[in-house]
């Protein structure tokens, strides 16, 4: 597990199984701390095929923060892995729902943390890793 720390911002990775990370995202997603989550997940993506951002206690997010999340989905795609968004707040949702990112990434809601198939809000992504119920 590593973590990284800015003032607003509070990122942690941890392997959750073999080709699977989990990156956490805890306060706000701006200009200001965009350089810390991009580091995250790139390490995220080096180490595993399939990541995921765990966004449950993210309370801000800008639009350089959502450049930051399709620049992690292109990423994914280009090296055939996944990225998901799992459990946003609601004002990160409706930013994203805003801009239109909620119909290109995967976001998943519950179940995708813990045992047992979660729930896509969108995206056939997402569907492909709720199926493997990997935590």
């Amino acid at each position: 597990m590593s973590t990284c720390v800015q003032a607003l911002l509070a990122c942690k990775c941890h392997s959750v199984a073999l080709g699977y990370e989990r990156v956490s995202a805890v306060g706000e997603i701006d200009l200001a701390t965009g350089a810390w989550l991009t580091d995250a997940l790139r390490r995220a993506q080096a180490r595993a095929q399939r990541v995921v951002l765990d966004l449950s206690a993210a309370t801000f997010i800008d639009a350089g923060g959502v450049r930051i999340l399709l620049a992690a989905d292109t990423h994914a795609r280009a090296a055939s892995g996944t990225f998901a968004i799992a459990y946003p707040t609601s004002p990160v949702e409706r930013v994203l729902q805003l801009v239109g990112a909620d119909r290109v990434l995967a976001i998943l809601r519950s179940g995708i943390l813990s045992p047992g198939p979660a729930t896509p809000i969108r995206s056939t992504a997402a569907s492909a890793i709720a199926r493997t119920a990997w935590l």
